[in-house]
């Protein structure tokens, strides 16, 4: 369990002594204790939350969203899911939530489009694919998005995953996960213009309106034990 602070703040009337002219002022007031929040393995309870924040957050045919679910829930796949969750009930629980997935190198190349990017990625027997890390906007920036990531890397040293990779894209308006990777020690392999229309097909951009025209850098690390 970790902690997070709540976003609070209480407008007050400040009157001038001389010119009798109100404006507004932060007034002191008591913060209240910060909010805890846990990790825990995703349900299938959790699935239409996470599928609605996945669709807010980056956009996606509802098919492959859910088939990367069902994959996480099936016990014998190699998929993880992971949720951070606050304490309040129902859907608006689930603060942030992280899937991954452990493959071959063949796998792994083509999920990174590398057949078609110029980029050697040194890939490992067994990767850990850091595929989706969505934060409710509310939350972002309060280490939710770390401890997902922190949660994925002990699994990969603990199953002797030898490298793990995953692709940032690149936002315009909004926090993208560029930071996450390098916070995490992930060394950018490379940054690539229309990276979706080269590598992926992507309809639904949420940035561009339809097919996907955004930039993203791919990202790898290894471990030390591997």
């Amino acid at each position: 369990m970790f902690h997070v602070e709540r976003v609070y703040e209480r407008r007050a009337t400040f009157v001038h002594p001389a010119r009798r002219i109100r404006s507004p002022l932060l007034a002191p007031c008591a913060l209240p204790a910060p909010m805890a929040v846990s990790l825990r393995p995703l349900r299938s309870s959790d699935t239409a939350a996470v599928l609605d924040l996945w669709a807010d957050r980056f956009g996606t045919e509802a098919d492959t969203a859910r088939a990367w679910l069902d994959a996480v829930l099936h016990p014998a796949h190699t998929a993880r899911g992971h949720v951070a969750v606050g304490p309040s009930p129902g859907p608006s629980a689930i603060l942030g939530f992280g899937l991954l997935d452990v493959a071959g190198p063949s796998y792994t190349r083509d999920y990174l489009g590398l057949p078609s990017l110029a980029v050697d990625a040194s890939l490992a027997d067994r990767n850990g694919i850091f595929h989706m890390y969505c934060v409710r906007t509310r939350h972002e920036g309060q280490g939710v998005g770390t401890a997902l990531f922190d949660r994925h890397l002990d699994i990969c040293r603990t199953e002797n995953v030898g490298r793990a990779v995953g692709i940032a894209w690149h936002r315009r308006h909004r926090r993208d996960s560029r930071g996450l990777f390098e916070a995490a020690g992930f060394q950018r392999l490379g940054t690539f213009e229309c990276f979706y229309a080269r590598a992926h097909s992507r309809p639904h951009c949420p940035d561009c309106g339809g097919f996907c025209t955004c930039t993203a850098s791919l990202y790898a690390r290894g471990f030390a034990s591997a």
